[in-house]
């Protein structure tokens, strides 16, 4: 459905001078409060602007420091994520992290995990273990 537009402004009707002055006056008044509202609200604009562009510079400088990072390791893809000890998904960090303290567990429905605790910011992570093929008996 179309936004309605702000109706046209009615025409001027010839009419006493005092009638005319008092229409001008009201006018005058809506106007610089529309214009006030409007500088509120691009100040308000130009603020978020500024957040923006303020943490883009910090995500920038963080993405540089890190390819360095991972350039000086060798470049490899999963250079982050230790090869020792079992991998499981950290949903704190969103990223694979190795599981400190793991122990396995069996689950409500009867599958097998490896629980333990991220490396670094000690959330709690679940490994779920490989199914077997299902073998036709």
């Amino acid at each position: 459905m179309a936004k309605r537009s702000r109706p046209a402004e009615p025409p001027v009707v010839p009419s006493t001078p005092l009638a005319d002055e008092g229409r001008a006056r009201k006018r005058v008044k809506r106007l610089e409060r529309e214009l006030a509202e409007l500088g509120a609200t691009e100040a308000k604009r130009l603020a978020q602007l500024h957040k923006v562009r303020a943490r883009a510079t910090a995500v920038r400088v963080r993405l540089t420091n890190l390819r360095t990072t991972v350039a000086d390791a060798g470049g490899t893809a999963g250079a982050d994520v230790p090869s020792a000890g079992p991998i499981g998904y950290c949903m704190r960090e969103k990223r694979p992290v190795q599981i400190s303290d793991p122990e396995p567990v069996t689950l409500s429905n009867g599958r097998t995990a490896i629980a333990g605790t991220c490396s670094t910011c000690g959330a709690r992570v679940v490994a779920l273990s490989v199914r077997a093929a299902p073998t036709d008996a």
